[in-house]
């Protein structure tokens, strides 16, 4: 609240589980490359626990306790800014980089959109995988009302399941060109407003050719 103190309270508790996400976490820690060093059993070695999101989250937050514990709280928000989770200065609801956070989680965002639209929540299935355990490439598929939409892939299903959200919201980034997109799917929304919506999404791109 003090870094951004104009930005209301649900924005801001978004923002917060996004920062504290254990996908996002994990992202940090590939970046500081911690799986390669973490002391693991045989068997979860072999797994792909190295690569597990849940294991790396976990050792993030072992690191930046140690960081706080050592160093106190400056220290700490020194390196989460440094890691850029927040960015110095703090953030606004009108910042770009404020909107780029909030919508990092890109399976939620996507959820929104086809709710409005009368769609209901996305569901996604695993596919299959392959490759070696140690390196393993998840399959999944997204569906919109019971059709499959698109497919991505992802070292877990988790990170599968969020790459095959954000390909979708390439498509479709607001609630009318996602409309647009998924009627050349042969999805028609089911409400008025998601109906007047979609029209208008269609409309706009006949102008612009």
């Amino acid at each position: 609240m003090e870094a951004s103190p104009t930005t209301d309270e649900g924005m801001l508790s978004k923002m917060r589980s996004q920062i504290v996400s254990e996908a996002s976490l994990a992202r940090v820690a590939r970046h500081l490359e911690l799986g390669p060093v973490l002391r693991l059993g045989k068997g979860e070695d072999a797994s792909g626990g190295r690569e597990r999101d849940s294991l790396l989250a976990d050792t993030f937050e072992a690191v930046l306790a140690a960081v706080y514990l050592d160093g106190g709280l400056k220290a700490a928000r020194g390196v989460i800014q440094h890691l850029g989770l927040l960015p110095a200065g703090g953030l606004e609801a009108g910042d770009a980089r404020f909107s780029a956070l909030i919508e990092r989680d890109a399976k939620s965002r996507l959820q929104e959109l086809c709710q409005s639209l009368g769609y209901g929540a996305p569901t996604y299935d695993c596919l299959g995988s392959s490759g070696p355990d140690h390196k393993r490439c998840f399959t999944m598929a997204l569906y919109v009302a019971g059709i499959e939409v698109i497919r991505a892939e992802g070292a877990t299903k988790k990170e599968a399941t969020q790459e095959a959200a954000r390909a979708l919201l390439l498509k479709g980034a607001d609630c009318e060109s996602l409309a647009l997109y998924l009627e050349e799917r042969g999805l028609k929304p089911s409400t008025r407003t998601a109906r007047a919506k979609q029209a208008k999404a269609r409309e706009r791109a006949l102008t612009k050719e």
